[in-house]
């Protein structure tokens, strides 16, 4: 095997800003949070999520406390576009919510996403083209201008399509995609440029969204790059200056807090940090370490908590375990008895089946004796507690008629914990997906 030529690489570069103030700066106010899952998130997903996943986990969004929420990139795909359609017509979208739907400084697809938002009382619409030295020379074989021209020609575009939606209230958000990878002059310059298209005010801010596409630096070099631009930067005051962390180097949630420290005060992120690649900004962590600092309330841990037990665990529906149990029989393949006394209502099924584990028995059981058909996609276990009374909880994914529902259970004993994952998707599932 061949050594490795690191000598390719270079060392990223930093900025010789000796008055840098940042480090001597504490977060007292939590920033704008901004989910992308539904975007972001769902595009680095092996089976993005249909219309029917998209919508719950919308409305968790809404009830964990998200104010600003990316929604789509409508114009890359039907259910992207008919997901936004749905959210307006049928009124999911609260007075106090904003959704953000992206696309790519074009044309077509800036008019295909004006076209999903007809009817929205408010919404982000947020356009980036790529900006990286990389990307002008190998990807579109252009020079700074005629970047530049991308963008500014699909900002006056947005500014046409906006005064046709009457009465509805639209901001503008551009993103120079690869910011990381661009000259902090010229980075500076595209963004200066859609602004004299755009020509926000105080009253009509808009948003200027600085991400690390690709981490390509320490954390504390990122933000001496959002301070730089947070200084030279043009009617300052008619921006709202966000980031977008991604995780390649795994500081995403550090790069996060130091740019608000920086001068960000909006930031993109993902629960758990999902997304393509390494991932997104963990939003959930960087949120809960800023209120372990006594900053913010916005998203709380007992809120999340509260949405989660509410969703999942509140054993509220059809079917209710009243008993179980279960045997093993070791041997050349291992065989699991169970025993199970299901409520229906004011009805008490008794399940007895068997299989290659309890969550096989008991899905056998339930096509047998409720004609309740799924598939189990995909499980997961671990431990809460520890000691002798120790509980763990059990996640499962189930299919059913091609659309997918998940549950949780906990117990002290895995297997009971993994029948009540079981009728948690279950209940889900026959509700409706509520």
């Amino acid at each position: 095997m061949g050594k490795m030529n690191f000598e390719k690489y270079q060392r990223y570069p930093r900025i010789k800003m000796p008055e840098r103030s940042w480090p001597e700066r504490e977060i007292i106010k939590a920033p704008r949070w901004v989910s992308v899952d539904l975007r972001d998130g769902n595009q680095a997903l092996p089976v993005p999520m249909n219309i029917e996943e998209k919508l719950e986990l919308f409305k968790l969004l809404v009830e964990i406390g998200f104010k600003e929420i990316e929604v789509a990139f409508p114009a890359a795909a039907q259910v992207e576009f008919d997901f936004v359609r749905k959210l307006i017509e049928e009124n999911h979208i609260p007075e106090d919510v904003t959704i953000q739907v992206l696309t790519q400084a074009r044309e077509h697809l800036v008019r295909r996403t004006f076209e999903a938002l007809q009817g929205v009382k408010r919404a982000t619409v947020h356009v980036y083209n790529s900006t990286s030295t990389t990307q002008r020379r190998v990807v579109f074989g252009k020079d700074k201008a005629e970047i530049t021209k991308i963008a500014t020609d699909a900002a006056a575009l947005m500014n046409e399509l906006r005064k046709k939606l009457t009465g509805s209230h639209i901001q503008f958000e551009y993103t120079p995609e690869s910011f990381t990878g661009t000259e902090l002059d010229y980075a500076l310059e595209i963004c200066e440029a859609v602004m004299a298209v755009w020509q926000p005010t105080l009253a009509d801010k808009m948003i200027i969204n600085l991400p690390s596409t690709i981490e390509m630096s320490t954390p504390n070099i990122f933000a001496d790059r959002i301070e730089w631009f947070n200084r030279h930067l043009k009617k300052r005051d008619c921006v709202i200056l966000s980031v977008h962390p991604h995780n390649d180097r795994g500081t995403a949630v550090a790069a996060g807090e130091l740019t608000v420290m920086a001068g960000a005060e909006r930031v993109e992120g993902a629960l758990f940090g999902n997304g393509e690649r390494t991932g997104n900004m963990d939003i959930l962590i960087m949120a809960m370490n800023l209120f372990a600092q006594d900053v913010g309330r916005e998203l709380t841990s007992k809120e999340l908590h509260d949405c989660f037990r509410e969703a999942y665990l509140r054993g509220i529906g059809r079917y209710s375990l009243k008993k179980y149990s279960e045997c093993t029989k070791e041997g050349v393949v291992n065989e699991t008895m169970i025993e199970a006394v299901v409520g229906d209502g004011k009805l008490e099924i008794e399940i007895k089946s068997k299989g290659n584990g309890p969550i096989d028995a008991f899905v056998t059981g339930l096509r047998r004796y409720l004609i309740i058909t799924v598939e189990v996609l995909m499980y997961e276990e671990h431990a809460l507690t520890s000691g002798a009374a120790a509980e763990a909880i059990a996640y499962i994914g189930l299919s059913h008629e091609g659309k997918t529902v998940f549950g949780a259970g906990i117990d002290s004993n895995i297997g009971t914990a993994s029948v009540k994952a079981v009728l948690s998707a279950v209940n889900r599932m026959v509700g409706g997906y509520k």
